[in-house]
């Protein structure tokens, strides 16, 4: 079937925010294809992404869209790309074979962890 687009051929789909209630949109959302609702393009459709209840990632622009699409490709999680990043929480770090070290790595600036270190 050459040149027919297949669910699992897609890697992204890129459609305007308040498009997300056409059956592409559907049928992607609840897979592993990344799908960017870009608010800067509206249509008459009005089904925001919210709408779906999660699968839809919101960006403002196509410019933004253009660099979430190139951070996905390259395997950055689009959660890192936003401001608000979740705390580091403690690491329990397993004896090392032959040294016999282990412990907790703190994540409060300047606490000593029990392996020595000081957090920054």
């Amino acid at each position: 079937h050459s040149g027919v687009l297949r669910r699992d051929s897609l890697d992204a789909l890129v459609v305007p925010a308040d498009a997300c209630g056409g059956a592409a949109v559907l049928a992607l959302a609840a897979s592993d294809t990344l799908v960017v609702g870009v608010e800067e393009n509206t249509c008459a459709m009005a089904v925001s992404p919210e709408r779906l209840g999660g699968g839809v990632v919101r960006v403002r622009s196509y410019m933004e869209a253009i660099g979430l699409l190139a951070a996905h490709k390259a395997g950055v999680n689009p959660a890192c790309l936003t401001p608000t990043v979740a705390p580091i929480a403690d690491l329990e770090v397993p004896a090392e074979p032959g040294h016999g070290r282990s412990g907790r790595v703190s994540e409060e600036p300047g606490e000593r962890s029990e392996l020595g270190a000081a957090a920054y």
